[in-house]
C-alpha cells in the first residue's frame, strides 16, 4: 500500500470546471490553493489551450501549449488565494456561454534557489508537490540549470517565450536524455543530444544542450519541472496491448487518478488529456489533445480511474496500439496518506 506526504492532492493540482460570461473582468474561486500554473481550455470552441504561470513579469503574461506563439500580452488580473482573475476579456478563456476547464498547479518557493551554470531570471517551485517553474536566459553553450526540488526530475517541458515559431520541448525519463518530444504537436519521438546535452537530470539541476529551441544566446525560456511524489505523481510508460485476447494495460500509480496525460512516444499520435472532474464516474470518455485546437470529444470509453492506477480500455492506437510506447503524466491521491485516511475507488 502507498503511502504519501501529501494527505489532500487538492492543495497543490486541482481541477476547476467553469461556464464563461463574457465579462470584460472576472474572479473565478473553487481552486482550494493561490495557483502558480494555470491551464485553461475552452471544451466548447476550437481555441488553443492558454496558460499563466507566476513567474512571469506582473504574474499576467500567456502561452498557448498547443502552438508555437512566445508570450502574448498581460492578460490575467491576478492569482488569488482560491483561484484567479481577469482584467480583459478573451475567447481564450471567458467567451459567453462557452464551457471551460481549468488545471492549476501550486509551486510558491521564489527565493533561495543556487548552483547550476544559468541562474534564473525568476522561479516558482514546491519540494512537497515536486514541481517547479525557471524562467531563464539562453547562453548558446552547453548549460545546468538548479531546479531546488531535491529529487530528480523525470519530466521536463522547455519553451522559448520572446519569439514566435518555437516548440515545447519535451524530456520524459523513459524516453532517456537523447531523445525529446514537443507538447505542441503529436511527431514522436526524435533523437539528438542538443536538447538536454544527453544528460539526465539530477536532484540539483537539469540540463540544456545548444538547440535554439532550449538555448539559444540571449533567448528567454521558462521551464517547467516534475519530479514524482509518491501517493501523489507518477511519470512512466506502458505498452500498448490493443486489447489483444480481450486484455488492456492495468497502470499502477499507488495512488487514485484525477488527472493523466498520454502520448504515444514511438508514434504521431496526439497528447491526450483526462481528468476525473470532466468524468465524475467511470469510465472516462472526456478527451481534450494537447497539441491541437480540438473541442472536447466524447463516447469513446477510453480509461477507468481505479483506486490505485488507471485501466486502459480500448485497443485504439491512440493510446493503446500494439506494441506502442505510451509516456503519461498523472497527478492524484494517495490510498493512505500519513494522516491514515484511505481514498476511496470511484
Amino acid at each position: 500500500m502507498a503511502y504519501s506526504t501529501i494527505d489532500k492532492q487538492t492543495l497543490f493540482f486541482n481541477t476547476l470546471l467553469y461556464t464563461g460570461d463574457g465579462a470584460s473582468t472576472r474572479s473565478l474561486t473553487g481552486v482550494g490553493f493561490q495557483p502558480d500554473w494555470i491551464w485553461i481550455k475552452d471544451r466548447s470552441t476550437g481555441h488553443d489551450h492558454y496558460c499563466f504561470q507566476s513567474p512571469f513579469t506582473a504574474y499576467k503574461y500567456g502561452l498557448e501549449p498547443s502552438d508555437t506563439s512566445g508570450e502574448r500580452n498581460p492578460q490575467l488580473g491576478s492569482f488569488d488565494s482560491d483561484g484567479f482573475s481577469f482584467s480583459s476579456q478573451d475567447s481564450f478563456y471567458n467567451a459567453n456561454s462557452d464551457n471551460y476547464v481549468s488545471w492549476n498547479w501550486k509551486a510558491g518557493t521564489t527565493s533561495g534557489l543556487s548552483g547550476g551554470t544559468i541562474t534564473p531570471s525568476a522561479y516558482s517551485f514546491n519540494t512537497t508537490s515536486g514541481f517547479g517553474m525557471y524562467v531563464y536566459t539562453g547562453t548558446g553553450s552547453n548549460a545546468t540549470i538548479s531546479h531546488g526540488l531535491g529529487k530528480i526530475p523525470h519530466m521536463v517541458f522547455v519553451k522559448r517565450i520572446d519569439q514566435d515559431g518555437n516548440s515545447w520541448q519535451v524530456y520524459h525519463k523513459n524516453n532517456g536524455a537523447n531523445q525529446w518530444m514537443e507538447l505542441d504537436n503529436n511527431t514522436a519521438q526524435q533523437s539528438n543530444t542538443n536538447r538536454w546535452n544527453g544528460t539526465a537530470p539530477t536532484s540539483s539541476v537539469f540540463y540544456i544542450g545548444t538547440d535554439s529551441d532550449v538555448n539559444a544566446n540571449g533567448g528567454r525560456y521558462i521551464a517547467y519541472v516534475f519530479a514524482e511524489i509518491p501517493g501523489y505523481s507518477r511519470i512512466g510508460v506502458y505498452k500498448g496491448q490493443a486489447a489483444r485476447g480481450g486484455q488492456t494495460p492495468f497502470i499502477y500509480t499507488g495512488f487514485k487518478p484525477s488527472w493523466v496525460m498520454i502520448k504515444k512516444a514511438n508514434g504521431t499520435q496526439n497528447w491526450r488529456l483526462f481528468d476525473g472532474v470532466r468524468d465524475i464516474n467511470n469510465p472516462i470518455e472526456n478527451q481534450l489533445k494537447a497539441d491541437t485546437s480540438d473541442t472536447e470529444s466524447a463516447g469513446t470509453d477510453f480509461l477507468d480511474f481505479l483506486s490505485n492506477g488507471f485501466n486502459i480500455k480500448v485497443g485504439t492506437d491512440s493510446i493503446n496500439g500494439s506494441g506502442g510506447d505510451y509516456t503519461f503524466l498523472c497527478f492524484g491521491q494517495s490510498l493512505v496518506g500519513s494522516n491514515g485516511v484511505p481514498a476511496t475507488a470511484r
